[in-house]
């Protein structure tokens, strides 16, 4: 997708990238693309930003405004994920680029591809459009200004190798991919404990206020988005004890095993931690 790009453009889709990981956010979406143009600066975007009298920390202000931060410690995949819209803005830089006769896609296609997934020149879709409306800009001014500058500029762009980017389609598998699997011999009890039906659900409820979530965001609904945050955060939160405790417990159900022999020798009673854990682990499946 990226091969035409830049080093000025591939340092926005970079720098968008880093923007998502100061939210704690795990997808790529117009308001990251907006503020990976204003962080970059230069070029003919950052000419235009400048005659509008923009700056990143006004970008930043404006989209934190309207987007609530993640959970802290969120990271994003090492395939980022992009939102349907911030995919049409990446398609539509490169269709700008074409119609202009341009063999290459710089910050100046970006942004303009960026107005016209937004509804070209004027639209009024997505959270960077928003944030445009809220610092007083208006998209048919920074359109005009963005290809003025562009007739005027000589620049001669350099093409170099960039992160790779992956767009979610309809229809995809939400839940995120599993981790690798190191060269460790896990007993099969530790597999199946960790792959016990209750531990799958709650990665697809985990995966589906995801899912919600970011749909909220799309349709600039963020009273919406803020709960699904909230109810993402707290469903992660709860499977790494999930997790935990059903270890433990198939661990109790291996009286030869050494961690066992350990427990005895300090005095547990099997027996009831049985019981206990059986009540948590059915308590937390209602």
């Amino acid at each position: 997708m990226i091969d035409r790009f830049t080093e000025r453009g591939k340092r926005v889709l970079q720098l968008a990238r880093d923007e998502a990981g100061r939210l704690n956010h795990e997808y790529i979406g117009t308001e990251h693309l907006l503020l990976g143009l204003a962080a970059e600066g230069s070029g003919v975007v950052g000419q235009v930003l400048q005659r509008l009298g923009v700056d990143l920390d006004k970008v930043r202000e404006a989209v934190e405004a309207l987007v609530q931060s993640g959970p802290p410690g969120t990271e994003l995949p090492d395939k980022i994920v992009l939102t349907p819209r911030a995919k049409r803005t990446l398609d539509a830089a490169q269709e700008v680029a074409r119609e202009l006769g341009h063999s290459y896609v710089g910050t100046e296609h970006l942004l303009l591809g960026l107005l016209r997934s937004c509804g070209e020149p004027g639209g009024t879709g997505g959270v960077a459009a928003h944030a445009l409306r809220d610092l007083g800009i208006e998209a048919e001014r920074v359109h005009a200004e963005t290809l003025a500058l562009m007739g005027a500029s000589d620049e001669v762009p350099e093409l170099i190798e960039g992160p790779p980017f992956v767009a979610r389609k309809e229809g995809d598998d939400e839940r995120e991919p599993p981790i690798p699997q190191r060269e460790i011999p896990w007993p099969e009890w530790v597999k199946e404990a960790v792959n016990a039906a209750a531990i799958i659900e709650a990665e697809q409820r985990v995966a589906a206020a995801r899912a919600e979530k970011e749909a909220a965001v799309e349709r600039q609904d963020f009273e919406a988005a803020a709960r699904k945050r909230d109810e993402e955060r707290a469903l992660r939160e709860a499977l790494p004890q999930q997790v935990s405790l059903r270890v433990l417990r198939a661990l109790l159900d291996k009286p030869d095993d050494p961690a066992c022999e350990v427990l005895r020798e300090l005095g547990l009673d099997m027996e009831a931690a049985k019981r206990r854990l059986d009540d948590i682990l059915t308590s937390d499946g209602d």
